[in-house]
């Protein structure tokens, strides 16, 4: 018997009992169960072995990663509301759209913590965070 524990960001993945069109991706962040003393976990006959584990978990995490491109991906050309945070010195402001897209736009110290409407983009250089123009 295998368990996956779900929990809130940084990942996002879709699942099958979702319409395709959800606007909300649910987040996931793979645990791998130990055996510990005194855990439930010794009492699994059955032992996965550490490298097995890990290649589950890469899948899952490869999965994650494919399902956030895909939800970004339908999202690029409309306008949405994005509230900006404070970048660290010399970085790109980045913010969320209110169904949790992360966008990155050009520094402006005036829009610290402002929710701006922003034509979202392509995706940006590494691929986390959809470019986005201000409106």
């Amino acid at each position: 018997m295998s368990h996956i524990f779900l929990y809130r960001p940084p990942r996002a993945i879709s699942s099958s009992c979702l319409p395709s069109s959800a606007t909300v991706p649910l987040s996931i962040t793979v645990f791998s169960y130990s055996e510990r003393p005194g855990t439930q976990a010794l009492k699994i006959d059955h032992v996965v072995a550490p490298e097995e584990k890990h290649r589950r978990s890469q899948q899952l995490l490869e999965l994650s990663d494919e399902k956030t491109r895909a939800f970004y991906a339908r999202h690029i050309g409309q306008t949405m509301p994005v509230l900006l945070e404070r970048p660290k010195p010399g970085l790109p402001m980045h913010g969320f759209t209110p169904n949790y897209i992360r966008v990155e736009v050009p520094h402006d110290a005036a829009l610290d913590n402002q929710l701006v409407s922003v034509r979202l983009g392509d995706f940006n250089a590494d691929g986390t965070a959809l470019l986005g123009a201000m409106e």
